[in-house]
């Protein structure tokens, strides 16, 4: 059976990537054809750029 996982697993973490692999790789062993649809959302695509700007920005900041 083909089967598509559409799941958002572009995240900050690593938890939602190893998710979706591990439900394509059970799903793949019980001999479906299995395809990840790469849904992204630009908003919150946006949310985690100005996180990381922050972040980075924190690192080159002088320290007291």
């Amino acid at each position: 059976m083909k089967i598509g996982i559409l799941t958002f697993h572009y995240a900050c973490n690593y938890g939602a990537m190893l998710q979706t692999y591990a439900t394509q790789e059970l799903l793949r062993s019980m001999g479906h054809d299995v395809r990840v649809v790469d849904y992204r959302n630009k908003s919150v695509e946006d949310g985690y750029a100005a996180w990381n700007f922050k972040k980075d920005l924190l690192k080159t900041l002088p320290r007291a």
